[in-house]
């Protein structure tokens, strides 16, 4: 549901593994792919009187002869003036981007007098209160419009890049600025999204350094059209947009020989390999090979926002083909025209990426999984950590992570109950949810409650409403059955309108259903007659939600 690749300030006490914090659940814009597979993509927009036409010519098969395009990281061949200043972010500022990137501002029919507060400010523990005896009684709700563009790339501004072999270049092409002012104006004259979307890959592919640069510089600009929510739609037509290779494409016909296709990647020095299947992506459900744009873009999400060298970082997609008759039958589907591979075919295959990647880049190496179904989600998780493998599930555990900032930011806020005393609905009882009721368990027993009151204080509710034992509607998988209520709880609350926020006694709603308007004015009402009842008079709630332009697929 950002940045990624450090445990996220307070909350990382209550982490087992090195979680992320990601922004996640998006908006599917129009799709207008360009094929990369054309020698020349035109781009056309009208501007005033005029056309502008920008021919953006291929890279394919292009050899950079950028100085710092190395093949072997394992050297201080850093010199980029962009890259060398970098410095990690601190535990405060990685809790307040934390709290910024996952809980979003509930707009849709807010209350007039909701107080939209910035989680940023709200999780600065030195921060003085953000409201005063005056605002007694409105609704705390998380801001992130001003999503993290903290990043330290980039700091060395005025800086020189470092200057190609004579004669490759014009005479002017100017200092560190003007190059990023001329690269930004190029991507500004892309007509969609996903246009600007190829622009920034192709400097990405050819001049790495500049790209991350103006990635730095325009952070905020350039992160939803390299990750949420432009890189749905080049994951729709992924195999019309292949130029060259960003990532390894490991697949079932690898099997038996996945360490020679490991050994295939130029790149010797890999911290973190992001792996996916390609199942669960983002709405869209499965897309199969396509779906290797999104540890691509998560790539970028950790150079930008946590300063990894890219370089560092193995984009992995493996390729276990694709149920979507729709998607596996396309004319430029790039992946195996078969239906998923199931049970030990999957997991042979799943087991020889991970000891092939470990055997080449050492045992610690971090594997993220991305966009993994709920089937395999959490048994890859629990199998290899068990192994001893550094590994985290972002779905799971990073959405968590930024959680329970969330919720610690806000709880300072005045009016608001501390976390001891918050009592949280979940709307959506899938990866996201379940991980965040599993980790605000943990983060309320580490302030004194027992294991079982702490797991009391969790209502998760899904697509048949309550979830409890006995249901006869919809099945519960062993996750939820972790948080499921007693059958008698559920025949006498099942049927509470609002999702029962104020027959349970509610503090705190927790949105993850991508379904736009869930949470209306009279939920939020009852809420806060909840709070007030449960914390006094004047008591106000913590809404955490994916914001409405992110929750439409």
């Amino acid at each position: 549901m950002g940045c990624v690749g450090v445990q996220s300030g307070e909350s990382a006490k209550y982490c087992s593994a090195s979680q992320s914090v990601s922004v996640h659940r998006v908006v599917w814009g129009r799709s207008g792919a360009r094929r990369a597979r054309e020698p020349i993509a035109r781009c056309k927009r009208a501007d005033n009187a005029g056309v502008i036409e920008q021919e953006a010519r291929s890279s394919e098969g292009h050899q950079s002869n950028h100085p710092n395009h190395d093949t072997d990281c394992s050297g201080p061949k850093r010199d980029v003036a962009s890259y060398a200043q970098l410095r990690h972010p601190t535990r405060r500022e990685w809790l307040a981007s934390s709290a910024s990137v996952v809980a979003a501002a509930l707009l849709q029919d807010a209350p007039a007098d909701a107080a939209i507060i910035d989680a940023r400010e709200a999780s600065d523990a030195s921060a003085a209160p953000l409201l005063d005896s005056s605002n007694a009684g409105q609704l705390v709700v998380a801001d992130v419009s001003n999503v993290a563009s903290e990043s330290r790339l980039g700091q060395a501004a005025g800086a020189a890049f470092s200057r190609p072999k004579m004669g490759l270049v014009p005479a002017n092409l100017g200092n560190r600025q003007k190059q990023l002012d001329r690269a930004w104006a190029a991507v500004n004259r892309c007509c969609t999204d996903l246009d600007k979307y190829q622009a920034l890959m192709l400097l990405r592919d050819t001049e790495s350094d500049v790209f991350l640069a103006l990635a730095a510089e325009h952070a905020q600009d350039v992160l939803p059209i390299l990750y949420t929510p432009t890189v749905a739609q080049a994951c729709t037509h992924w195999s019309e947009l292949l130029r060259r290779s960003p990532g390894l494409y490991i697949s079932l016909d690898d099997q038996g020989r996945v360490p020679a296709v490991v050994n295939s990647w130029p790149e010797k020095d890999i911290r973190i390999a992001v792996l996916t299947d390609g199942e669960r992506i983002l709405g869209l459900g499965d897309i199969g090979a396509n779906g290797m744009g999104i540890p691509v873009g998560k790539s970028t999400v950790y150079a930008i926002a946590a300063g990894i060298d890219p370089r560092q970082v193995l984009p992995v997609g493996l390729d276990t083909g694709c149920d979507v008759d729709e998607v596996r039958d396309a004319p430029f589907y790039a992946g195996l025209p078969r239906r998923r591979a199931r049970g030990p075919e999957y997991d042979e295959l799943v087991a020889e990426t991970v000891a092939a990647l470990r055997e080449r880049y050492g045992p610690a190496l971090l594997i993220h999984w991305e966009d993994f179904s709920s089937r395999n989600s959490y048994r890859l998780l629990q199998r290899f950590r068990d192994q001893g493998v550094p590994t985290f599930n972002d779905d799971i555990e990073s959405t968590a992570a930024a959680v329970v900032a969330a919720v610690l930011g806000a709880a300072r806020l005045q009016s608001v109950p501390p976390l001891a005393q918050q009592h949280f609905v979940f709307v959506g009882a899938g990866q996201a949810n379940i991980g965040s009721a599993r980790l605000l368990t943990r983060a309320l027993v580490a302030e004194g409650l027992s294991q079982e009151e702490a797991r009391s204080r969790m209502w998760l509710y899904d697509s048949k409403g309550l979830v409890y034992r006995g249901r006869k509607e919809g099945g519960l998988t062993p996750q939820k059955l972790e948080f499921a209520r007693s059958e008698e709880e559920g025949r006498r609350l099942g049927g509470e309108a609002q999702f029962g926020v104020e027959a349970v006694g509610a503090t705190c709603l927790v949105g993850a259903a991508a379904r736009r308007g869930t949470f209306t004015r009279d939920a939020l009402q009852a809420l806060t007659r909840a709070v007030e009842r449960r914390a006094g008079k004047g008591s106000r709630p913590i809404v955490l939600v994916t914001p409405p332009s992110q929750t439409t697929a």
